[in-house]
């Protein structure tokens, strides 16, 4: 009840687990790209934080709170609802193990991951509604240590790059270049094209062999949410000649401002699906206002911005900002 700061959740203003996702991607693209990453000044109190080898004091301060916090967890574990733990806290306490192992040394982290891992019988990265071990098997890909269960880092491996196969594939088939993790997931709220989120996948893939054919589907999926769409419209404010100007965000709207620069929406919708048929914006604000109706328009056309529109013009640091971050950044750090 006493926690403070953190990002809060565009619209509504709550933090949410799923945000820590971002503090950990950028992180990654600190250790990926430790050089040009350390040049990049953003004019905030956290510019100049240091990591473990310029900061030993702090580091030790956040080893300690990550082991009391894993400790803890482990101990309550067993006695918590089965509904408590559903795959992602599976999935959330396998990497927890996995970077516990990397930090500390300890055995007893790796035997953890080893139990909990989907890549002792898989080589899929995830499995709808069953578990999602992506961050995962990036990890273990890239680590090099003796203790190694090289037959599950080679499964880890291997679903990496598959998958980033299945998406450079789709990205080369669609018009737009446009692209997602699963060609018949829908173009819904939060997973639309307004960031460039799936090319996370195809850069890890470039990392770990430097194939240069991930590299080149990356820059097209990053395309369309840079402008080369039919609305001619960049989904981040501030980015190119056109871009949002009425995002949800509440500050904008009560001091009759331009919106920050730096904000990545959610962008456009699938409307022809029956989830949105009455979903009130589209019932009761476009109705009469637009035609032909909402859902007869090409879905990579139907942006339509008005702050109340939220499927379209909200944004999370998780689900947008933070994975339009890792992609720009790690291209940034190519030469």
């Amino acid at each position: 009840r006493n926690a403070w700061g953190e990002y809060f959740d565009a619209g509504d203003w709550d933090r949410r687990i799923q945000h820590l996702t971002v503090a950990r991607s950028l992180l990654e693209l600190a250790e990926l790209f430790p050089d040009p990453m350390a040049t990049v000044d953003l004019n905030i109190p956290e510019s100049h934080d240091l990591l473990q080898d310029l900061d030993a004091e702090r580091a030790k301060v956040y080893q300690d709170s990550a082991l009391k916090a894993m400790n803890y967890a482990e101990q309550t574990y067993p006695d918590a609802p089965v509904a408590g733990w559903s795959f992602q806290g599976t999935d959330a306490r396998n990497l927890a193990a996995l970077e516990l192992w990397r930090l500390t040394g300890s055995d007893r982290w790796h035997q953890l991951f080893l139990a909990t891992t989907a890549f002792q019988d898989n080589t899929k990265i995830f499995k709808s509604g069953q578990y999602d071990q992506t961050d995962a098997a990036f990890l273990y890909s890239r680590l090099e240590h003796e203790d190694i269960d090289l037959i599950v880092q080679s499964k880890a491996r291997e679903g990496l790059l598959s998958q980033a196969d299945k998406i450079a594939a789709l990205t080369s088939q669609t018009g737009f270049q446009w692209t997602k993790e699963d060609p018949k997931a829908p173009v819904g709220w939060g997973v639309s094209f307004g960031s460039p989120r799936e090319a996370v996948t195809l850069l890890r893939a470039h990392y770990l062999n430097q194939d240069r054919r991930y590299l080149e589907a990356a820059l097209r999926a990053t395309q369309f949410p840079l402008g080369a769409n039919p609305n001619n419209l960049v989904y981040t404010t501030g980015l190119g000649n056109r871009s949002p100007r009425h995002p949800l965000i509440v500050d904008q709207r009560i001091l009759g401002v331009a919106p920050p620069p730096g904000i990545t929406l959610y962008g456009p919708l699938d409307l022809s699906r029956p989830n949105y048929k009455n979903y009130w914006f589209v019932k009761r604000m476009l109705k009469g206002h637009i035609f032909p109706e909402a859902a007869a328009w090409p879905t990579t056309e139907v942006y339509v911005d008005v702050h109340l529109n939220v499927a379209m013009t909200e944004f999370t640091v998780f689900q947008t900002m933070g994975p339009a971050a890792y992609v720009w950044g790690y291209l940034s750090a190519q030469k």
